[in-house]
């Protein structure tokens, strides 16, 4: 079967799947991906929403954790959860775990939620590159 493009392949995908499991974070939004998932209200589940801690010392990210008092973990998480999507972080750490649960307490201001916003750099940024199937 041919597919018009890989974005429609994805999308066909995702739509049997039930839930689309893509990199989602705020340098990597996947918007065109994301708005199709809500349309058709499918489950935006997204993996690496800590960006494997690349992004730990990001001048915009340590300077939103230091205003709320928060780690850039639990940050990057109520991001992933303000924007609707299934946040499914990653560590060994039973401390981290810990934190990472503790994002309840607080949410991001919408001037907060469109700072990340910017920050998005399309495929750019992500940092899990796709297979190139020739």
């Amino acid at each position: 079967m041919r597919y018009a493009s890989k974005l429609h392949f994805l999308l066909i995908r995702i739509a049997k799947s039930a839930n689309g499991d893509l990199q989602l974070h705020p340098w990597c939004q996947q918007k065109a991906i994301v708005d199709y998932c809500n349309k058709h209200k499918i489950i935006v589940e997204a993996y690496c929403p800590l960006v494997r801690n690349l992004k730990a010392h990001d001048q915009t990210l340590v300077q939103m954790s230091k205003q709320h008092g928060k780690t850039t973990a639990q940050i990057l998480i109520r991001y992933s959860l303000q924007k609707g999507w299934v946040c499914l972080p990653k560590s060994d750490t039973p401390s981290r775990i810990e934190a990472n649960a503790d994002v309840y307490g607080f949410e991001l201001s919408d001037s907060d939620m469109e700072t990340l916003n910017r920050l998005d750099q399309g495929a750019n940024g992500s940092i899990v590159q796709a297979v190139k199937n020739s």
